[in-house]
Order: C-alpha cells, then structure tokens, then sequence
C-alpha cells in the first residue's frame, strides 16, 4: 500500500470499509493454501516486530472483548487464574499487593465501587433463590421481595453454610456464592421462602411452626 493509499485509509470511512471487505473475501478465498498462510504469518511476525507496542494493545484488546462476549472462553481464565492463585505463593502475593495499590489509588472511589459490585452480585443471586424457591411466603402469602427471607427447614444457617462452604460465618461476597449454591441445589425439603415474620415465628416463638399455624 502506497503512502498516498495510507493516508486516504486512515482519512476514508468508506474507502476502509470497502478495503476491509476485500481483505476479508481474500482471506476466506486463499485461508487453506499453505504458502498463503506462511506469508500473511511472516508479514504478521514482521509488523509486530516493527510495532511492538501496538502489536500488545491489539492483542490484549482482542483477548478482553473475547473474554466479555464468551462464556467459556472467560470460565477457562478464570479456572486458569485461580489455579494459580493457589499453587503460585508468588503470584499470591503479587496479586493481594497489586490489588492493595489498587484500592489505594481510588481511595473512596474503590470502596463504593466494591460496595456496589458486592450488592449487585447479592441480589443476582438472592433473585435466582427466589427463581428456583418461589416468589411468595409458603406461610402467609406475602411477596414483598423486601420481606422474604431464606429459612432452612434442616438444621441452622450456620450448620448449613458449613456444610456448603466450610465455614459457618460469611462476608458479603462469600454469601452471594452461598445463595448460588443454594439454587442450585433445589432442595425443597431443605429451605423454603418465608417472610421475615414467618421466619421469626418459627425458628424463635413456634418451635419450628410459624404461630399463624397455631390455633389461638
């Protein structure tokens, strides 16, 4: 491409879109042909060289948007990172430190970012409980979402996050991955949905029956 073609490419949308197009029907017609591939790899190779700097932007954009539009591709190097969070003491402690220099910087910014990436997750996974356990109180029908409540109809809450995480007390995030596993199970022999009140009445005044179930 001449100089004059680079700079009608960097100033021309059309003129772009259109020599986009063509490269792309090029490379689908010739993609199989092996000496095709050597020289656009050679060329590729050679323009890295040349650009090193834009050649890591350009990958570490591409690895973000794949990250964001596949599942997959994101459960892979998420498994991947905390593999080796927890084998790698040095990438450990790489990671906490950057992440305290981090919190640092942003100061009160951080503080009411994580505070509000922690409730949008709590209410993701409190919303898929109520997906999967219903909507509603078993007891007195109540459907205020803000009145629901979780009550394990087997044992304590303790005893059940316990058995689900290895710990009887949980912070905020902790908590959301709980409420997941909770979901997942489906176990309605195990928790329902109840009301505040209800969930009160039971565990503390009715000795495992909600009052509004106790004749007077």
């Amino acid at each position: 491409m001449t100089e004059s073609q680079k700079d009608r490419y960097r100033s021309d949308a059309d003129y772009r879109e259109k020599q986009k197009r063509a490269s792309k029907e090029y490379y689908e017609k010739h993609r199989d042909d092996p000496e095709f591939r050597k020289k656009r790899n050679e060329a590729s190779l050679a323009w890295a060289k040349r650009n090193r700097t834009q050649a890591s932007q350009n990958v570490a954009q591409r690895q973000k948007e794949r990250y964001q539009r596949d599942p997959e591709y994101r459960a892979k190097i998420r498994q991947r990172q905390k593999d080796k969070y927890n084998s790698d003491p040095e990438f450990q402690a790489r990671r906490i430190q950057a992440h305290k220099d981090y919190a640092e910087r942003l100061g009160p910014v951080y503080l009411e970012r994580t505070r509000m990436s922690a409730k949008k997750r709590l209410d993701k996974a409190w919303d898929e409980v109520l997906a999967v356990y219903g909507r509603i109180c078993t007891c007195c029908g109540e459907s205020n979402p803000a009145f629901l409540t979780l009550h394990h109809k087997i044992g304590s809450a303790d005893e059940d996050r316990m058995r689900l995480l290895g710990r009887s007390t949980c912070h905020s995030n902790m908590y959301s991955g709980y409420l997941r596993k909770v979901a997942e199970q489906a176990d309605h022999e195990r928790y329902e949905i109840l009301c505040y009140n209800c969930n009160c009445g039971t565990s503390h005044r009715g000795n495992g029956v909600c009052p509004h179930k106790i004749a007077p």
